[in-house]
């Protein structure tokens, strides 16, 4: 280690250890309630960071980042917050509007030429604003997105004319990552560079968010990043990281809960950091007051109202004005809440899969700030998804109710145009489906209906333990297509 790192890692520990002393009475104790959380939780660690007007309050970190290498969790280790970046892609299209490159009442055809939807009412109405409050219609489209990853943003455009919406255009809340993924793209046509650089130039670098980063192998060459972790069978197992494509600009940013903290300043003070007007303040203004609805059946009953602002959800909790994101990616859960009429902001991320303990860690924290009733740790619920992704055994084939044709006759190429192109092969007398990237075998259930299972670790991103998949027969009694279960409604391949 040269003398300069020597002396930045100094002056790291001495912030670090003044940060983590609690003076203020209303954090007292909170260590011991945070460490009871984690181990209700059986989680690995977590990091936290509280931030009041200004500065920072209360920041550490809990557990460990690696636990099989024994490094510990700090307020400094780089960990990914998912969805939360929604709010980033939001705030760099709001400084795009001031500068007036933009409007976010632009329909986003204006930025990039060749975008058409499924229908002309859908090319005539959304705007750029329906894309950040999840008001497009589009819904997620998320299986052709993960199943079928573009190397360049640009390539997933043309599937959107085959896309079907899944609900109203302006008319309803679905969320929707594609629609961020669009918004990044537009940042890219408007800004003459990409959304990985938009972040970095117009976010991180203004609010010394010097470690940030928008890239996955970045994080993994920082010395001081987390390893993500997911409850298998109760006990935490490691996962593998998740690579964003198209969807980045709704997922992708990593940090730590200390640069995070002048995020959330920023955010509590009209979009200023040091003096410094980072975030144009009318679009602050804009971004956390209500721009959608959420229908009844998404509120949580102690909420008065609830909706989605320009990237952040926007509610009246606890008789509180609360903007807030949650975020998910395989191994690491995140929950960002801001309460800007008191101007208090809390970060907690924990490297553990689909986890609710950052949201009850906010909780905690939350009614410490404000002095209301505490809930006892006991009380709180325990809420934790086990992965799905681990390497099982195949059942054997259903002898009941067998296929309709021997394997080979199922075997080909199968396409979708809002997809892509599948395989079918057959081996050792199964039947396997080849994706871009992954490769499944097809566990027979009856007659012609099959699961996908995987054979080999991948990233923990489709989110179900199991996808459907059902073959077809044309009027001649061959196999003339298949539906995959990876939409909301199924989606049809033919065969080739």
């Amino acid at each position: 280690m040269n003398k300069i790192k020597l002396i930045l890692y100094i002056c790291f520990l001495i912030t670090y250890s003044v940060i983590g002393q609690v003076n203020d009475d209303r954090l007292q104790n909170l260590d011991q309630d945070i460490e009871k959380l984690i181990s209700r939780y059986k989680a690995v660690g977590l990091a936290v960071a509280v931030v009041e007007e200004d500065s920072i309050i209360y920041s550490k970190g809990f557990g460990f980042r690696n636990r099989e290498k024994g490094l510990k969790m700090n307020s400094e280790t780089l960990l990914p917050i998912g969805s939360a970046t929604k709010s980033f892609t939001s705030t760099v299209l709001g400084i795009l509007e001031h500068l007036g490159k933009l409007s976010v009442k632009d329909k986003p055809v204006k930025y990039i030429s060749n975008l058409r939807f499924f229908n002309s009412e859908m090319d005539n109405n959304i705007t750029i604003e329906d894309l950040l409050c999840h008001k497009s219609g589009m819904g997620s489209f998320d299986g052709s997105n993960t199943f079928f990853p573009t190397k360049k943003p640009e390539e997933f455009i043309p599937r959107f004319r085959y896309l079907k919406p899944n609900g109203a255009i302006k008319n309803s809340f679905i969320y929707s990552n594609v629609g961020f993924g669009i918004a990044g793209l537009i940042i890219q046509k408007a800004s003459k560079e990409t959304w990985e650089s938009a972040i970095q130039n117009k976010i991180f670098k203004p609010l010394d968010m010097t470690r940030s980063t928008t890239n996955i192998q970045n994080m993994e060459k920082d010395m001081n990043h987390g390893i993500g972790y997911g409850l298998s069978e109760g006990a935490q197992v490691k996962l593998l990281n998740r690579n964003f494509t198209f969807s980045k600009p709704e997922g992708a940013v990593i940090s730590s809960v200390n640069e995070m903290a002048n995020y959330l300043i920023s955010w509590l003070n009209n979009g200023k950091y040091k003096g410094k007007q980072v975030i144009p303040a009318e679009f602050i203004n804009e971004a956390t007051s209500i721009k959608n609805i959420i229908p009844q059946n998404y509120t949580e009953s102690n909420r008065e109202f609830s909706g989605y602002g320009y990237g952040w959800f926007v509610q009246s909790q606890k008789g509180r004005y609360k903007v807030q994101h949650g975020g998910n990616v395989p191994g690491f859960s995140t929950q960002m809440a801001t309460f800007p009429n008191e101007k208090v902001g809390i970060i907690v991320i924990t490297n553990q899969n689909n986890s609710a303990l950052p949201y009850l860690v906010e909780d905690l924290i939350t009614n410490r700030m404000f002095r209301l009733p505490r809930t006892a740790i006991e009380d709180y619920d325990v809420q934790i998804s086990e992965i799905w992704n681990k390497v099982r055994e195949i059942n054997p084939e259903n002898n009941k109710q067998k296929p309709t044709h021997p394997y080979r006759e199922y075997c080909g190429t199968y396409s979708e145009e809002g997809h892509g192109t599948i395989h079918i092969r057959t081996e050792n007398d199964m039947l396997f489906i080849k994706f871009p990237e992954y490769e499944f075998v097809l566990e027979h259930r009856n007659f012609n209906n099959f699961v996908m299972v995987n054979t080999y670790e991948i990233p923990e991103v489709f989110g179900l333990p199991y996808f459907g998949l059902s073959f077809q027969i044309d009027f001649d009694g061959n196999i003339s297509s298949l539906t995959l279960e990876i939409q909301s409604e199924p989606v049809k391949f033919i065969k080739q």
